[in-house]
């Protein structure tokens, strides 16, 4: 209750109703909720930039790839390419000694 609306929590009971629940909630507590919304949006603006949004990608690929059962042959798509490829070709820099790719958005 900082930052967000904690809903559907892993490890406890219940679902996708805690959404309602939470609504419910932010409509009837207005001063909280849009101060909650406020520190969101400071945390987004401090810690979402584009280095952070590269790292969570990486990650989301990795992790991907890793439950993947089969080898993906981009040759069977026209004009697909593989991440690196893409990577390659939007760049690189470095950033104190370590490799920062940059993901357009």
């Amino acid at each position: 209750y900082e930052h967000y609306l904690p809903v559907w929590r892993s490890g406890q009971a219940g679902g996708p109703e805690q959404v309602v629940e939470a609504h419910r909630w932010a409509l009837e507590h207005d001063e909280e909720a849009e101060r909650m919304a406020a520190a969101g949006q400071q945390v987004a603006l401090r810690y979402l930039g584009k280095r952070a949004r590269s790292c969570y990608w990486l990650r989301l690929f990795q992790a991907y790839a890793a439950l993947q059962r089969f080898t993906p042959d981009v040759r069977q798509r026209p004009g697909a390419v593989t991440v690196e490829e893409y990577l390659e070709t939007v760049g690189r820099t470095f950033e104190r000694g370590k490799h920062l790719h940059k993901i357009e958005y």
